[in-house]
């Protein structure tokens, strides 16, 4: 099914997309030589359209909440009910020749351990790590963070969740755990793109979320530099991931 949505996910989103009306352009020539010019039109400026920094930008600052500032998580340590500060596998470097090759937690996922230990040092809640075994490999992301954690950070989490194998099994298979601690406010570590996805999944499943986002893409003086309106590859692919994370957005928040 993974990869089912993956080659589906490939086919409706730029530049596969545009690829896909272009081929429907020429197909179409012969007999309709005025809709497929249309067409090839229409694909082109939407294409040099997502390709705009300024577009991605845009497309980006809908997805991201706000950084989480010190007063907030002040007024939440105050208050007298239970936390807890959960992490979520975000990918994984398969085969890192630099270890030896053996899976270990990718970039974006160590970006965000840095910030749940700085959060739980700020503020003493304890740890929960859930992602689970997605792909049914032979060593859980879980347990991979878990390693990280020791290694580079000396910290153990309080709880380890590792049978999930999606981010709606993370926040049931969350739920079943913090439900006998009597924890329901929870502080989430999120890149800040997906962090209002991951929020609504466990608001869900009845958990008061304090999104803590990491990784932001852009800041309001960026928006009308002077390269913001020429295209680039990277704002391309920027965009394609943006429409991606809102259509995502959109299906959980139904």
């Amino acid at each position: 099914m993974d990869e089912f949505l993956n080659i589906l996910s490939i086919i409706l989103l730029p530049p596969g997309l545009n690829f896909a009306l272009m081929i429907v352009a020429l197909i179409v020539y012969k007999k309709r030589k005025s809709l497929s010019r249309k067409l090839l039109i229409i694909n082109a400026g939407f294409l040099l359209l997502l390709a705009m920094p300024f577009v991605a930008r845009s497309l980006m600052s809908s997805l991201e909440p706000k950084p989480l500032v010190m007063s907030e998580l002040k007024e939440l340590m105050q208050s007298e009910s239970k936390k807890a500060i959960v992490v979520l596998s975000y990918g994984r470097q398969i085969l890192a020749k630099e270890y030896g090759d053996i899976d270990t937690i990718n970039d974006e996922t160590l970006l965000g351990l840095q910030y749940a230990v700085w959060l739980k040092k700020k503020t003493e809640f304890p740890l929960l790590v859930s992602s689970g075994n997605g792909k049914n490999k032979a060593t859980s992301d879980t347990i991979l963070i878990n390693n990280a954690l020791i290694a580079n950070f000396e910290i153990s989490p309080d709880w380890l969740e590792a049978k999930s194998v999606n981010l709606q099994q993370s926040a049931e298979f969350s739920k079943a755990i913090l439900k006998q601690e009597e924890i329901n406010q929870l502080v989430i570590i999120a890149p800040a793109s997906q962090a209002k996805k991951v929020a609504v999944v466990f608001e869900n499943h009845g958990f008061e979320v304090m999104s803590a986002a990491y990784n932001f893409h852009f800041s309001d003086s960026q928006l009308m530099e002077s390269y913001s309106f020429l295209p680039s590859s990277y704002a391309l692919y920027k965009s394609a991931e943006a429409i991606e994370e809102i259509i995502i957005y959109w299906w959980y928040d139904l």
